[in-house]
């Protein structure tokens, strides 16, 4: 593979879905790569398209990139290498790269997504926690979304299990940013970012270095929180129009289970996804 065409694709402003079209229209990555303007015209691509593929600023950025993911041990995985997860092959937005640092080969290790509300009630950050260490306990890998509120207590929990123990479970976390630190959100816990890696886990992204985030991005990466992921556990949702309902709807058309946490005050207005999600037949998780 050649990297530095990988992460030029991986920096074109094209959906996941265009770029496997431009793939297979110039069979191959480096065709495409290499292409020119009248390469372009004569396979009728769309004119703004063609601007974004002979820009020579993403070109010369995919330089840098490569430059800092080598001088930073990012590991750089394209759908054509066997390491691309196989939990991803059949997504229908499935990346055609992604970032990882840490340890990328537990990606298709068994795991449960824990989601919920970044406004999270002390109990149920208890319960994120609680519930991580229990399933990292038993093997299972826990990803999240590295947020605040329920995403940093889940990564919590699995990473306190003792990490001389390598038959527990590891934490994932899924980013809508840049795995450069300067682009990482929330700043607060890049803390979690560092014990993740140095605890044998692993933080990963489809977006190139220095890729900011906007609101778009964060319902679109839990795809893959829920790709990942063989059971999703709700802990918290306040509705349902939340991160972690949109999350349980790509697992939901994954065919993945849902559990859901029930409150012994699941009347409170901050636990109406839950009760919604209970109302439609979701399982009731039990710790």
């Amino acid at each position: 593979m050649n990297k530095l065409e990988h992460i030029w694709l991986s920096n074109l402003d094209i959906s996941n879905k265009n770029k496997f079209k431009l793939i297979s229209k110039f069979e191959s990555i480096e065709n495409l790569y290499n292409c020119s303007l009248d390469d372009l015209i004569d396979l009728g691509i769309k004119e703004d398209t063609c601007y974004k593929i002979l820009n020579k600023d993403t070109k010369e950025k995919a330089l840098k990139d490569l430059e800092y993911i080598e001088k930073n041990n990012i590991n750089l995985i394209s759908f054509e290498d066997k390491e691309y997860p196989k939990k991803f092959k059949n997504l229908d937005d499935k990346p055609v790269s992604i970032y990882v640092k840490g340890d990328f080969k537990i990606l298709d290790n068994e795991a449960i997504g824990i989601v919920g509300s970044r406004i999270a009630l002390k109990e149920s950050l208890e319960i994120s926690r609680l519930s991580a260490s229990a399933f990292a306990s038993k093997g299972i890998n826990v990803i999240s979304g590295l947020a605040k509120g329920i995403d940093k207590y889940a990564h919590l929990g699995a990473l306190d299990i003792d990490i001389e123990n390598k038959k527990c479970g590891k934490a994932i976390g899924v980013l809508a940013c840049g795995l450069d630190k300067n682009s990482f959100y929330p700043q607060e816990n890049l803390f979690l970012y560092k014990r993740i890696v140095e605890n044998g886990g692993a933080v990963i992204s489809e977006y190139p270095i220095g890729t900011k985030p906007v609101p778009y991005y964060f319902p679109y990466r839990n795809r893959l929180i829920s790709g990942l992921s063989d059971k999703i556990f709700v802990v918290q949702a306040s509705n349902f129009k939340s991160g972690s309902m949109i999350t349980v709807n790509f697992g939901l058309d994954q065919g993945k289970d849902i559990y859901v946490y029930k409150s012994k005050n699941i009347e409170n207005k901050f636990f109406e996804g839950n009760r919604l999600l209970i109302e439609e037949g979701a399982k009731i998780f039990k710790i």
